[in-house]
């Protein structure tokens, strides 16, 4: 039954969707962790996704509109949140941006408005230069029937773009650079996510972006406190290499000094250590780990980060590859 299903379902589907690599719809890593929260154990999630309370201010600008009824929609949306986003393109940047044509918001997230822009630009032949680790980006461009092109991004040189290694990959057929900072570069459109995008979530966005300095100075403050917890005490574990990140709210070790394949690490850390990761071979990783120390449906406490370090120092040097086998799950 099983097999007859997935050949009419493989019949049904465009050819393009069939180029795509299979991609489960939840990893059997996510649902041992829940099997093991409904047993009762304790997990510390680090895969992402945190839901965080937005500042005061949004709420505020919400509940002024509620009486008056939602603002009209508009196209390319609205008017006072292009502004404001070309203010603070300006002031970030120096550059200045035209709000009624180079702006449009739109996506229900990230990862949306990429796919959109991929499908609207690469046609059948196209090559698209994706810079690894990352997400699924690959098969976006599979989808729009482009050929994605590979370049690894190096630990030692602190997961920056090597410009001889970059330029080797261009060719006369290359219409991109998805690399989600390259991709921001592009000078003819500004593409910018905002939930796509009721006129209310717009006005959120908005009084977010015109007050939430302190806030966003409290959440940078915290993720700052959180990396260095992990950073410092994950790095006195031998063989345990990490680079600091800079910017967003993950790190990427590599753990192929205990074993190469991440997805048998990712089971030993969440059965033993009780901590989930994603492995690296969902970023084209391999060989890695991806932790998310801002948190996952909650935001995690530096109680927490320490809780993490603990456990990794107790159980990852007792790690033996050739003992270990995953669960039957």
């Amino acid at each position: 039954m099983g097999s007859n299903h997935l050949f009419y379902v493989h019949k049904w589907l465009s050819d393009r969707v069939l180029r795509v690599r299979e991609l489960y719809p939840e990893s059997p890593l996510y649902r041992r962790a829940r099997k093991l929260r409904q047993q009762g154990e304790k997990i510390i999630d680090l895969t992402g996704n945190c839901i965080n309370d937005p500042p005061a201010a949004v709420y505020e600008a919400i509940k002024r509109e509620l009486p008056t009824g939602f603002p009209s929609p508009e196209l390319r949306g609205l008017k006072t949140l292009r502004q404001a986003l070309a203010e603070v393109e300006a002031k970030d940047t120096g550059r200045e941006v035209d709000p009624d044509s180079q702006i449009i918001v739109f996506g229900g997230g990230g990862m949306q408005a990429l796919n959109l822009t991929i499908q609207s630009t690469v046609n059948p032949e196209d090559e698209v230069v994706i810079l690894t680790p990352c997400f699924a980006t690959d098969e976006m461009v599979k989808l729009s029937g482009g050929t994605p092109v590979f370049v690894r991004l190096k630990e030692v040189e602190g997961y920056k773009p090597d410009l001889n290694r970059l330029s080797e990959s261009i060719t006369p057929k290359t219409k991109m650079i998805a690399n989600k900072y390259l991709i921001k570069q592009v000078e003819k459109i500004f593409l910018w996510n905002a939930e796509f995008a009721p006129p209310i979530t717009q006005v959120g966005v908005e009084a977010a972006i015109r007050n939430s300095k302190e806030w966003m100075k409290d959440q940078i403050d915290g993720m700052k406190r959180k990396r260095d917890i992990l950073y410092s005490g994950l790095t006195k574990i031998d063989g345990f290499k990490i680079h600091k990140p800079l910017g967003g709210p993950t790190m990427f070790p590599d753990i192929s000094h205990f074993e190469k394949d991440s997805m048998k690490f990712a089971y030993y850390l969440l059965e033993n250590a009780k901590v989930l990761v994603p492995p690296g071979i969902f970023y084209m990783g391999e060989g890695h780990i991806r932790m998310a120390f801002w948190g996952s449906g909650k935001v995690l406490t530096e109680e927490e980060m320490h809780e993490v370090v603990d456990r990794f120092r107790e159980l990852v040097p007792k790690y033996d590859y050739s003992k270990y086998s995953m669960p039957d799950v």
